[in-house]
């Protein structure tokens, strides 16, 4: 079974599956934080991240709303 691997690669392509599905994030005093990348688009018209900020899961329009420390790729069989 595949799984996510750390990729330095920018996200880009038509669909977040099969290539960067999650980032690393830096939400200021060093504080760690992970989004997945869905495969729904926000008003920037970028895909929108689902993630965990401790008020519940959300799928918000944040990729770059924070400093990304790290990219994930999925290199598993199709999904």
């Amino acid at each position: 079974m595949g799984c996510a691997k750390p990729s330095r690669a920018p996200f880009g392509g038509d669909s977040p599956l099969g290539r960067d599905v999650g980032s690393a994030y830096d939400l200021g005093g060093n504080v760690p934080h992970i989004g997945i990348v869905v495969d729904r688009k926000g008003a920037s018209r970028r895909y929108m991240i689902e993630h965990n900020i401790g008020q519940g899961p959300r799928i918000e329009d944040v990729l770059f709303n924070w400093k990304i420390t790290g990219h994930y790729r999925y290199y598993g069989p199709a999904l």
